[in-house]
């Protein structure tokens, strides 16, 4: 038992130690530097990033509708903007960054184009951060799920492709650059179990169609759920020949898992156990330790490496879409192609008339192009 135990945490250890290289390159692609300012949308989802962000030196800005400062942001030095990402309070190129972090999926598609213009007219620089669409079946389904339950009690839960945002922000920037950020580890299965628990609960809480949960219920008790983590995207738009930083010269977060984790290895002396005459006892057996997460593991020489999460094929959502009993969709009929049209030449234009042959032989008179006419 404690041998599996031991392979739930270091499958944790790991995937924590993935999370946080992806956040790191989130954060060299975001650049904020000390001396910046920065306009945050969606700060609701972005606290821990909005305090990294003051901790280093940033002015920071947020947009609220009613003016008030969201609770999770009490005590932090920042200034609040009334307004809506539609339509920002602020003149052409205010800040330095205009950053939508996490922000946009929750957003009515069909005022994407207008909150990227508006981010992309007041920051010198416009910042998108979202989660990739979900690669594999499971994932594909509850978002699928998720989204129509949002949809029906008047909300938006939409992922799109990196080629989606990007084509948005260079209607409006001369310059775009875009990266994707793939999780390379799975996490482990204690861990898919509380996702899915969590969105059952977000769900239910919402008042969702209870079809939606019963479905997400019977999900996570399939023997093959195995979720692989969103992909990151982070697209930078800046105006035609502007340089931009390559890194944010500054680390996300201070400590990395190891530095959290460590405990010392030193042991206290215990003086030994002896009897009431002094002769020693037999040594007391050791308590039983139950593995935690909070321990550093170190594997054996022996222990295979956790595969890579290989890249899903073309083809997976059509493969999802089936393996769940959805119709499958109907492959695109082929477009009849017109006949290409005839040009006639021009001996073809003064030819003899279909009936040239018959009349000859009829009226013995000969046919004569043009050319041949006096």
């Amino acid at each position: 038992m404690f041998e599996g135990m031991d392979q739930i945490a270091t499958l944790a250890h790991e995937f924590e130690r993935e999370s946080y290289r992806i956040d790191q390159l989130i954060w060299d692609a975001m650049a904020l530097r000390a001396g910046e300012s920065a306009l945050f949308c969606g700060f609701s989802n972005s606290t821990a990033w909005i305090k990294r962000a003051i901790d280093i030196g940033v002015e920071v800005s947020v947009v609220a509708n009613n003016g008030l400062r969201a609770p999770e942001l009490a005590g932090l030095t920042l200034n609040v903007v009334r307004g809506s990402t539609a339509m920002i309070p602020a003149r052409d190129a205010s800040y330095d960054a205009a950053i939508a972090f996490h922000y946009l999926h929750e957003v009515d598609p069909f005022f994407h184009a207008t909150v990227v213009s508006e981010l992309a007219r007041v920051g010198k620089r416009c910042v998108i951060v979202e989660p990739g669409p979900p690669s594999d079946p499971i994932g594909i389904r509850i978002a699928s799920l998720y989204a129509r339950a949002k949809r029906e009690l008047g909300q938006f839960e939409n992922y799109h492709h990196i080629d989606y945002w990007r084509k948005l922000l260079a209607l409006v920037k001369s310059d775009v650059a875009y990266q994707t950020f793939q999780f390379m580890r799975r996490p482990p299965r204690a861990a898919i179990r509380d996702t899915v628990a969590l969105i059952i609960d977000m769900m239910a809480a919402e008042a969702a169609p209870e079809p939606y949960v019963a479905e997400l219920r019977e999900l996570a008790k399939r023997s093959d759920a195995q979720l692989v983590p969103q992909a990151r995207l982070v697209i930078v738009g800046t105006a035609a020949g502007a340089l931009l930083n390559t890194s944010a010269g500054t680390n996300y977060r201070d400590r990395l898992p190891e530095e959290r984790h460590a405990t010392t290895s030193a042991k206290p002396f215990v003086p030994p156990r002896v009897t009431a005459q002094g002769a020693p006892l037999p040594a007391a057996p050791p308590p039983a330790t139950v593995p935690s997460f909070s321990r550093v593991y170190s594997p054996p020489d022996n222990e295979p490496e956790f595969p890579a999460i290989e890249p899903p094929a073309p083809a997976a959502a059509q493969i999802a879409r089936n393996a769940f009993g959805l119709p499958a969709e109907p492959a695109a009929r082929p477009r009849p192609v017109p006949p290409k049209p005839v040009v006639p030449s021009v001996s073809d234009s003064f030819g003899p008339p279909d009936d040239a042959t018959d009349a000859a032989a009829e009226f013995g008179w000969e046919w004569e192009t043009p050319e041949k006419s006096p």
